[in-house]
């Protein structure tokens, strides 16, 4: 398996845990969960297209100056999405509403359908 695919693996692993826990009600592990995938599946495209991926939690930009982020993601909200790394964690003094975890998972999906095809 090569690291493309680890990535992507990681990716999908994350994104079913996600979707797990947010059918439990279990908001933050699933923001959290949501947002791994996210980081992976960008890594995933970086390394695919361009041989390399940032080692820390900025992918949005590079993403984005590839010209590799997929139709329907906002690269401001996906910035914003992986900004928020301790959220799941230390944040939760905010209180995470259902629309920040659709959102989340949409474009969690999006990222993920642009791995497969």
């Amino acid at each position: 398996m090569t690291n493309a695919e680890q990535l992507r693996a990681g990716a999908v692993e994350w994104f079913e845990a996600a979707k797990e826990s947010h059918a439990a009600g279990h908001r933050y592990a699933a923001f959290e969960s949501y947002r791994h995938a996210t980081e992976l599946a960008c890594k995933a495209i970086l390394l695919e297209h361009r041989g390399v991926f940032p080692r820390d939690h900025a992918v949005a930009a590079p993403l984005a100056q590839a010209g590799l982020v997929p139709s329907g993601v906002a690269v401001r909200d996906l910035q914003n999405f992986l900004a928020e790394f301790t959220l799941g964690t230390y944040g939760f003094e905010r209180q995470l509403h259902e629309a920040d975890l659709q959102q989340a998972k949409r474009m969690t999906r999006r990222l993920i359908e642009a791995l497969r095809g």
